[in-house]
């Protein structure tokens, strides 16, 4: 098609991805009137800038300026609001020309707004005041919220519930607090009663400002003044996080920002998921944070066991692979010490009793461990937990990940040994998936002293941090050895030996085998004579 022709009759070529599409140009729009419509469209001289989606679609909604953007403006915002709504009363003509556009193109949540042909010029309705005000929202580049009020103050027999919460939630998400207390202001004054999102935004304005109080006062003074008959969309309010500013003001004032200072949320939480347990398990896992944050692990594991309680039984597959995140979620935000080990342990246990059908995974293991951390013997404790589970869940309890966790315990307690297992197994596990695809590299063998990426050619990060454990074992066996028993000319096996204790514990631990059933042989761990003499100068 010829663009020379096209453009000679007043239609402009817009490409979109890979769709051209065909439209007017842009009438004569002047900011102190209306459009007018008495103008030739085909004797404008201005090409339209590409770029936009809506842009060549609809008039410039300018803020202040006039025809000749060089000239400085001196409007207010009431006439920025008539801009608006001498736009809106274009918008349906305008968007005729625009029913070519793919609905991929189309902003998400707009296609309803722009696509229909239906739509009032000006709105008409309540409803139609809250799709306009959708729309303008939705424009590129946005409407400022100024404006936005101001447009929706022209219509003040259209007013609902729901256009001002739309303008509270807009304002919120900005952090504009005065004009949130406006607008609440005004929706009292225009004789409105408050809903059900009207009361969550509320409660959602005081938290974002550390108001914990005021937010607390706000639920109770409405109408849910029985705590279990509270809606779960309001619980979930309370578990936001207030505003850096807002924070450190609350501190300054000595008040608590934090879930302890409302008991009643984390002990009447979970009365209130009765509808459906799938529906609320993203506030539970954002709960479970929140209170396990806030060093209220008894409230995050009485969440966790009631939704079970309330569960249908016998327990789904999907439930269960819905609840295990809330779970890990809540071993991994759990204090490091033997008590909450010990509590976490016994809460495991309950939730097992509770629901039989549950299946803990590699990683709820993995999250567990974590918290022996600062406990004595972490290494030792972690293989005795981890061969329990291996004994109740099988092999697959235990992974790579759950391996390495042991080992860096046990290189920190001393137990060289116990690295020196972890490490036979995992490199065992690694000959099992190159025995099973033969595509698969077999790890290169360390020789120090080399560059790092010659010694690690394409290998994972998995594969590098065990690389690297495996070299730290080294230099931390050979430093613990005497001088007289190193050997300086042989480059024999040098090795933690493993004790009979511990190689009873470790006679069923997560050995690989082939596809024919057999155990696959460990790969055993050599140092290297440049090793030994590095080593042996730097004792």
């Amino acid at each position: 098609m010829n663009h020379a022709f096209i453009r000679a009759h007043g239609w402009s070529v817009i490409g979109v991805r890979q769709f051209t599409i065909l439209c007017r140009r842009p009438l004569r729009h002047n900011v102190q009137g209306p459009v007018d419509f008495s103008h030739d469209i085909h004797s404008t001289h201005s090409e339209p800038k590409h770029g936009g989606r809506l842009r060549n679609l609809l008039p410039v909604i300018s803020y202040g300026v006039g025809d000749d953007a060089r000239e400085k403006s001196q409007h207010t915002c009431h006439t920025n609001a008539d801009n608006l709504i001498t736009s809106s009363e274009n918008l349906t003509e305008e968007l005729e020309h625009s029913r070519v556009v793919s609905e991929r193109d189309e902003p998400p949540g707009l296609a309803s707004h722009t696509s229909d042909s239906s739509i009032p010029a000006v709105p008409q309705t309540r409803s139609g005041l809250y799709q306009h005000l959708i729309y303008f929202l939705h424009t590129s580049p946005p409407t400022h919220i100024k404006t936005l009020v101001q447009y929706h103050a022209a219509y003040p027999h259209l007013q609902s519930t729901r256009t001002y919460n739309l303008l509270i939630q807009h304002a919120i998400r900005l952090n504009h607090d005065r004009l949130v207390v406006s607008l609440s202001r005004d929706l009292r004054t225009a004789r409105l009663s408050p809903n059900l999102e009207t009361q969550k935004l509320w409660i959602r304005f005081h938290v974002r400002r550390g108001q914990w109080d005021d937010a607390w006062d706000c639920l109770l003074g409405g109408r849910h003044r029985d705590l279990t008959h509270v809606p779960l969309i309001l619980w979930a309010e309370f578990l936001g996080q207030p505003r850096n500013k807002h924070l450190r003001d609350s501190l300054l004032y000595k008040e608590k920002p934090t879930l302890s200072h409302f008991g009643p949320v984390g002990h009447d939480l979970h009365t209130l998921s009765r509808d459906s347990v799938k529906s609320v398990f993203r506030l539970v896992r954002s709960a479970v944070v929140r209170f396990a944050d806030a060093g209220h692990l008894d409230i995050a594991i009485q969440i966790l066991r009631d939704v079970l309680r309330k569960s249908p039984q016998p327990i789904s597959s999907d439930l269960s692979r819905a609840i295990i995140p809330a779970i890990d979620l809540l071993l991994s935000r759990a204090p490091q010490d033997t008590l909450s080990h010990l509590k976490l342990c016994n809460a495991l246990d309950e939730f097992l009793v509770i629901c039989p059908a549950l299946q803990y995974n590699a990683g709820t293991l993995h999250a567990l461990l974590r918290t022996l951390s600062t406990t004595k013997n972490p290494g030792w404790r972690g293989i005795r937990l981890a061969q329990a589970w291996l004994k109740r869940w099988g092999v697959r309890i235990v992974d790579s990940d759950v391996r390495y966790r042991i080992a860096k315990f046990a290189m920190k307690e001393g137990r060289l040994d116990i690295v020196q297992a972890m490490l036979v197994r995992e490199f065992a596990h690694w000959k099992a998936i190159q025995s099973e695809d033969p595509t698969v590299s077999t790890p290169r063998v360390a020789r120090f002293p080399r560059k790092m990426t010659d010694i690690y050619p394409r290998e994972g990060q998995n594969r590098i941090r065990w690389r690297i454990l495996q070299v730290e074992l080294r230099k931390r066996f050979l430093r613990s050895q005497p001088l007289s028993e190193l050997d300086h000319q042989n480059a024999w096996p040098s090795r933690p030996t493993i004790s009979r204790g511990l190689r009873r514990l470790l006679r069923d631990f997560d050995i690989p085998q082939d596809s024919s059933g057999r155990h696959v042989e460990p790969i055993a761990i050599t140092v290297s004579s440049d090793v030994v003499e590095n080593n042996h100068d730097h004792v």
